[in-house]
């Protein structure tokens, strides 16, 4: 009797051994194989072609100039860097020699985002003295396509002119009164075309 079962009980182990799946190895295989190819996650650098800066060099649009006075110059703010960031020193010297100045040197200058497509490079320049002014400024292959005055100020005269880049590549400028700033009227439009010519509008 023991002859007999011994046999059985050895052929049932084995039929209850786990058969592997047959597509295991090959699923396996196949997932390693997707894990290798699979791309990179996507860093978003939104650099514009032909400009080495990096995306924290940007001004965020619109570019308010008396939003930039009263978190830089007349109330400083912690996020006065962040929200105006100012190109350093080796970048600016070669806007100014692109441009070909070679007298009263902007205090700071700005770079601001081109349109989604746009290969220019825009940048704003802001200068300091007697008298304050800004001017717009668009480059491609180191050679300036347009500039434009937008900001003017003098002391001794009752209004000032300010000026806001808004998201549509549009710029709106503003006469304003220096003795009551919530007085202003818009003074002139312009529009930053995608080839860098600065156009009234």
């Amino acid at each position: 009797m023991n002859k007999l079962i011994l046999p059985f009980v050895f052929f049932a182990l084995i039929s209850c051994k786990k058969v592997p799946e047959p597509n295991n190895t090959n699923h396996n295989s196949l997932k390693a194989q997707a894990t290798l190819l699979s791309p990179k996650p996507d860093i978003k650098t939104t650099e514009p072609t032909g400009s080495s800066s990096t995306n924290s060099q940007y001004v965020s649009l619109p570019f308010d100039y008396e939003k930039y006075k009263k978190t830089c110059i007349q109330e400083p703010s912690s996020d006065c860097s962040k929200m105006y960031p100012v190109l350093d020193q080796a970048e600016s010297a070669r806007i100014i020699k692109i441009m070909g100045i070679t007298e009263s040197n902007p205090e700071s200058i700005f770079q601001i985002q081109p349109a989604s497509g746009s290969n220019i490079d825009i940048y704003v320049l802001n200068f300091e003295g007697d008298s304050n002014s800004q001017e717009i400024v668009t480059v491609h292959n180191n050679k300036v396509i347009s500039r434009q005055s937008i900001g003017y100020a003098m002391p001794e005269e009752d209004t000032y002119e300010a000026f806001i880049i808004n998201p549509d590549m549009t710029i709106d400028i503003y006469e304003i009164s220096f003795t009551n700033s919530s007085k202003k009227k818009k003074k002139e439009k312009y529009k930053i075309l995608a080839i860098g010519t600065i156009s009234k509008i």
